[in-house]
C-alpha cells in the first residue's frame, strides 16, 4: 500500500477518502501521487494512515465504482453528484451572503468567501452543462461505438476536452481550498450565529462532495474512456 498511488487506493474502496480527507491528503486532483511520497512532503506518518485504513471493515465495503461501466457511471455522477451541486447552490449562496452582510464587518473573511462561491458555482453551473451536453454524449457515442471516428474526432481526440474538464477541476479545488483556509478549516468563531455555523458546515459537505465527484471522473472515468480511444 505505501508505494500504491492514492487514487488506486481510493478507487479499490471508496470509504478511504474519509481517511485521507482525515489526514489533509489530496485523493482527487493529486490522486496520480504515491501514498509514501505524499506522507513524506506533508511530513505524516504513513503508519497512522494505513493503520486507519486497515480498520474499515473489509466486509461492508461501498460501491465499487470502478467495476461500473462507462454509461453507468456517467448516470451516478450526473444523478448524484451534479444533482447535489445543483441543489447545494442556492442554500450555501444565501447563507454566505447573510453572514457577509451581518458579520463582514467584524468578520472581513466572510465577504471574501461569500464571492469566492459565488464564483466557484457559475465556474461548477457552467462546467457540468458542459460535461453533460457536450463531453459526456461524446463519451457515449465514442465507448458505445455509433460514430465515425474520422468525422466525429475531426477536431482531435477525447483526450483534449476531457483535459480541459480535469483543468476546470484543479480551479475548482484550489478555489475551495482558498475557502478553507479563511474559514479556518470550517470551524466558526465561537460567537457565531446558527446561520454562520450552517454556512460552514455546509460549506465543509460541499468540498468533501466535490472530492469525491472529482475521484470519480479524473481517476475511475477519464481513465477508463481513454482506453477506448485508440
Amino acid at each position: 500500500m505505501k508505494e500504491e498511488k492514492i487514487a488506486d487506493i481510493v478507487t479499490a474502496d471508496i470509504r478511504t477518502a474519509s481517511i485521507f480527507k482525515k489526514h489533509g491528503i489530496d485523493f482527487c486532483c493529486g490522486g496520480s501521487k504515491i501514498l509514501s511520497n505524499v506522507c513524506k512532503e506533508k511530513k505524516i506518518k504513513i503508519s497512522k494512515v494505513i493503520n486507519d485504513i486497515q480498520k474499515l471493515d473489509s466486509n461492508s465495503k461501498e460501491k465499487n465504482y470502478n467495476k461500473m461501466s462507462v454509461n453507468a457511471l456517467i448516470k451516478h455522477i450526473i444523478d448524484t453528484h451534479h444533482k447535489y451541486v445543483r441543489e447545494s447552490i442556492p442554500t450555501i449562496k444565501d447563507f454566505a451572503k447573510k453572514v457577509s452582510k451581518v458579520h463582514g464587518k467584524n468578520n472581513p473573511e466572510t465577504n471574501l468567501i461569500y464571492h469566492l462561491f459565488l464564483r466557484l458555482s457559475d465556474e461548477l453551473i457552467d462546467h457540468m452543462k458542459k460535461e453533460e451536453e457536450i463531453l459526456f454524449p461524446k463519451i457515449r457515442i465514442l465507448v458505445n461505438k455509433t460514430y465515425s471516428k474520422s468525422v466525429f474526432f475531426s477536431y482531435g481526440t477525447i483526450s483534449n476536452p476531457i483535459k480541459m474538464m480535469e483543468m476546470e477541476h484543479e480551479s475548482a479545488g484550489k478555489v475551495l481550498r482558498e475557502i478553507e483556509e479563511l474559514s479556518n478549516k470550517y470551524t466558526p468563531p465561537p460567537s457565531a450565529c446558527n446561520t454562520y455555523k450552517a454556512l460552514y458546515n455546509s460549506l465543509k459537505e460541499f468540498q468533501d462532495d466535490l472530492h469525491i465527484h472529482i475521484h470519480l471522473e479524473n481517476n475511475i472515468l477519464f481513465p477508463k474512456v481513454m482506453k477506448f480511444d485508440d
